[in-house]
């Protein structure tokens, strides 16, 4: 037997397919299909928005809700303003103590913010922070997670330095298609010039930033000088806390979770959709929904199968709501080197907004 959901299918770039479900199980068992169309979690309100994002049918499904729930989308001047708009609501939540649809009080407990990359949550962990409200992050204790294709590379190639039977790697290494050679051809001239201690980890890659500033897709751009801060970041907690240091070290450090920071975990809970799979909160707010964003750039690019999943990452993202949902966007982003770039609504959003 086989249970799942093939709407849900968002590790692609792991491999996953709806089709190991859809065709390749049936095919070779000769199984007998179906589908159990009642959904026992989430409120109308948020069964209906989720169901237009993969154009499904409510069917009979509302009927057997008892929660009305809350779906609402707000559009935000700046980042700055979406991240007020959402601690205003959580303010207002909050201040409410209980509500019909929900059981006991309402508490940061019982809410998440979701976003597509961590690298979203800036703004608001620095609003959260200076409101004094206790947030921490959901997370797995491993590697860095790099969002872009460049310091996927990187992460990639460094693995192979070490370890240069490392079969695996090397195939996800050849998957990884990036036409600018120039860049990778540099990337290599990095790796090359890194010391077995790191010890000049932090200063060839300041180096590597200046060279950056001309690259064209200014989306890529920010998520390349994102990866590369929070790479330093880390080389940073590993070097406080190693007297000897070295690069096959401060991998098995990250692996084991020990370059994160801190953090108990109490009050409002911070992930990224892909992390928070598989579990389910009161309240959701699911901020950075704006076209390049969330979609993710390159799939708008590439279209097909990479589109498809950010459809049914969205999905995912609506369905951790059990009640309420709150789905926010900034009209302008600034790029971490101050340029200010304008955004519209996700074209995913779309069929949630034609009413």
């Amino acid at each position: 037997m086989l249970v799942g959901d093939p709407k849900q299918s968002i590790y692609h770039f792991n491999g996953s397919s709806s089709r190991f479900m859809l065709k390749n199980f049936i095919d070779d068992f000769k199984a007998k299909r179906y589908e159990l169309n009642k959904n026992f979690r989430s409120s109308k309100e948020v069964i209906k928005a989720s169901n237009k994002i993969v154009s499904l049918s409510n069917g009979d499904v509302l009927s057997n809700t008892p929660y009305n729930g809350i779906f609402e989308i707000k559009s935000c001047l700046t980042e700055e303003d979406e991240a007020q708009c959402v601690v205003d609501k959580i303010y207002e939540l909050l201040k409410m103590k209980t509500h019909h649809e929900i059981e006991g009080t309402i508490s940061l407990e019982k809410m998440v913010v979701l976003a597509r990359n961590k690298y979203v949550f800036k703004n608001l962990e620095s609003k959260l922070k200076s409101e004094k409200i206790s947030y921490h992050y959901k997370m797995t204790a491993s590697s860095i997670k790099f969002e872009s294709d460049l310091m996927k590379v990187f992460n990639l190639k460094l693995k192979l330095r070490l370890n240069s039977k490392d079969i695996l790697h090397k195939q996800q290494l050849n998957d990884i298609n990036i036409e600018d050679t120039e860049l990778v051809n540099k990337i290599d001239n990095l790796l090359s010039s890194l010391e077995d201690d790191g010890s000049n980890l932090l200063k060839l890659f300041d180096t590597f930033n200046d060279t950056l500033k001309n690259l064209q897709n200014k989306d890529e751009l920010n998520m390349i000088v994102n990866d590369i801060a929070e790479l330093k970041k880390h080389w940073l907690k590993y070097a406080k806390n190693s007297a000897n240091r070295s690069l096959l070290q401060f991998k098995n450090a990250m692996a084991l979770g020990q370059t994160y920071t801190d953090i108990e975990e109490v009050g409002l809970t911070l992930s990224t959709v892909h992390t928070m799979k598989g579990q389910e909160f009161d309240i959701v707010f699911l901020i950075g929904i704006d076209e390049g964003t969330f979609p993710d750039y390159r799939a708008v690019q590439k279209g097909g199968i990479e589109l498809e999943q950010e459809k049914n990452n969205l999905y995912v993202a609506f369905t951790r709501a059990k009640r309420f949902l709150y789905v926010t966007y900034p009209e302008k982003r600034t790029m971490p080197w101050g340029e200010i770039k304008q955004r519209t609504i996700s074209s995913l959003l779309k069929a949630c907004t034609d009413d």
